[in-house]
């Protein structure tokens, strides 16, 4: 009686430690699993949420969610989470009031991803990414492994950062626009000058400038995050790319920096600040008149700062997602000029000399046929093909098929072709930029 007592307490034991792990996620105090959250927890957060859960509990971090956009992520030792946690939910209203007066959440001014129907925030103090329906990520950790984790993480979910993984991995943090997140690794063994809360509240404004404005020039974002850090911190610590030593006195009294720097302007020096770049060193001066030059907009011309930073993004994403008119001219022409003059030899090569027979209606569609699924799955996994290649590899199927042999010199010089187009395209590219470049 005695053993099948023991061993019913020990199957209790076992189920109840299997069915209430040492939940990470934590929602108003409590601890439990993501899917598990309450409805009043945005969507996008209860996905964030769920997405982080696994990544959490392999480093021993927690996820904290809300009733509002933020997911913050923190070390389970970090004793001070609950109260930087209060600080961000604190600097979303401060920024809803210090820069969406005059209307920035509108729908003219929202991120390029968020949902054509995504409504507007009630009232200017309702946070920037109430309206985007996106969660805003704010990952804090100490550990190098659960930063390279959190990389490989993002990547796993959206493809055009695979590319920059490895690059990514090399820094201490980072902000996304897509997805709205932002990480930041600190050695706690490392003596610096470094505050976690500042820092973390520094981030939380990236964040915030890119929910509700999007893509902004380097020094625009910086400087809205460095006016919420010395409002919500009196002080500022999260000097980014500074160069040079940071006094002391700095800390408390670089907005009097910026501002007596902005006073010996003879014109706003747009232009100039404007050239501040995401990396490298910033002077300290340049960094500092940006801080004070954001403050002047909002204390003096407030109305007008939703516009000026929409004409910043406008002009960003001008620069970067268009083909210039002359480029396709360009490409056009040559595509053109290429076909007239080889277009005999393209087409005896395909169809008279991959076989040793000539190429039939049914093993030209049949080729087509293969050419087109190829090239459609290429598209859709986003691998680099050529058409050419492709087509011509599958003409030679054919003609393997029918029997009709293939004519093997051909073939030895089209993966030669395969196997050179890459270096020499490089080579080429190269050497024409190498050119150009002494004269323009």
């Amino acid at each position: 009686m005695r053993v099948h007592r023991q061993l019913g307490l020990t199957l209790a034991l076992t189920l109840a430690s299997a069915g209430a792990p040492d939940e990470v996620v934590r929602f108003e105090g409590r601890a439990l699993a993501a899917k598990d959250l309450p409805d009043t927890v945005p969507a996008a957060s209860r996905a964030a949420a769920e997405r982080l859960e696994p990544f959490a509990a392999k480093h021993k971090l927690r996820v904290f969610v809300g009733t509002d956009p933020l997911v913050f992520v923190a070390p389970a030792s970090y004793t001070e989470a609950p109260g930087i946690l209060s600080k961000l939910r604190a600097e979303e209203i401060l920024f809803a009031k210090k820069f969406e007066g005059a209307g920035a959440a509108s729908s003219a001014s929202a991120p390029a991803s968020a949902p054509a129907s995504a409504p507007a925030p009630a009232s200017s103090s309702a946070p920037a990414a109430q309206g985007s329906g996106r969660a805003l990520e704010l990952v804090f950790v100490e550990k190098k492994e659960a930063f390279d984790d959190y990389v490989d993480l993002l990547a796993s979910k959206h493809d055009y950062l695979k590319p920059w993984a490895a690059t990514g991995k090399t820094g201490v943090g980072f902000t996304l626009l897509e997805p709205l997140a932002s990480v930041w690794r600190r050695d706690p063994k490392e003596k610096t000058e470094a505050r976690p809360s500042n820092q973390l509240v520094h981030q939380m404004g990236h964040l915030l400038v890119n929910a509700a404005y999007g893509r902004q020039p380097y020094w625009a974002q910086e400087a809205m995050a460095w006016s919420l850090e010395q409002t919500s911190e009196n002080a500022i610590y999260a000097f980014c790319h500074r160069n040079g030593f940071v006094s002391v006195k700095e800390h408390t009294g670089w907005p009097a920096i910026g501002r007596k720097w902005l006073a010996a302007q003879p014109k706003l020096p747009l232009e100039t600040i404007f050239a501040m770049k995401r990396t490298g060193e910033i002077p300290r001066d340049l960094a500092a008149g940006s801080l004070a030059l954001i403050d002047y907009l909002v204390a003096k011309h407030r109305d007008k700062l939703t516009a000026l930073l929409a004409a910043f993004r406008k002009e960003l994403d001008a620069s970067t997602k268009f083909i210039p008119l002359w480029v396709k001219v360009a490409v056009a022409i040559a595509l053109g000029l290429g076909t007239m003059i080889g277009w005999r030899r393209i087409v005896i090569t395909v169809g008279e000399k991959i076989g040793k027979t000539h190429l039939t209606y049914a093993q030209g569609a049949s080729a087509e046929l293969v050419a087109m699924s190829t090239i459609a799955a290429a598209d859709m996994y986003g691998l680099p093909v050529s058409t050419t290649h492709v087509l011509s590899s599958g003409v030679a199927g054919t003609m393997a098929a029918n029997g009709s042999g293939l004519q093997w010199s051909t073939v030895r010089n089209l993966a030669v072709a395969w196997v050179l187009t890459l270096p020499a395209a490089i080579l080429l590219s190269g050497g024409l930029y190498w050119l150009f470049s002494w004269f323009v």
